[in-house]
């Protein structure tokens, strides 16, 4: 059970961050306020959580799979983490250019710093290997 409520925690809660910022986002549509750098944080934000679906995907089927268990051993969760990490500070960078203190951009700029900051603290955990 213990277990559940932590794949719940680590993987719901940016997952549910990053599909708001994807919905923001669609609200805002093209609107002059959204630059190519609002964009590209969305992609480097969705890019990050894609890896961390892979890597909690990883943690789980190790011990289910051979092939799984090779491939988790190979990986150093270190490196890793200390990438997104920097592609976290990356989405949130590009998000800040060209602030305007627009309404639905804004919620769009302050989701997309959520969900960094809270897969921030995700990927620091598997790089510092917190258990």
């Amino acid at each position: 059970m213990g277990e559940l409520v932590f794949l719940i925690v680590v993987l719901g809660i940016p997952l549910a961050l990053v599909i708001r910022c994807w919905h923001y986002y669609a609200e805002v549509g093209a609107a002059p306020a959204v630059g190519p750098a609002m964009v590209m944080s969305l992609a480097l934000i969705s890019a990050s959580m894609a890896m961390w679906i892979g890597a909690v995907g990883l943690m789980v089927f190790q011990d289910h799979s051979a092939a799984v268990k090779a491939l988790a051993v190979k990986t150093s969760p270190a490196d890793i983490g200390l990438v997104n990490i920097a592609v976290c500070v990356g989405a949130i960078i590009c998000s800040r250019i060209r602030r305007k203190p627009n309404g639905p951009v804004r919620k769009l700029r302050k989701t997309v710093a959520a969900a960094s900051g809270f897969l921030v603290a995700v990927w620091l955990m598997l790089a510092l290997d917190v258990h």
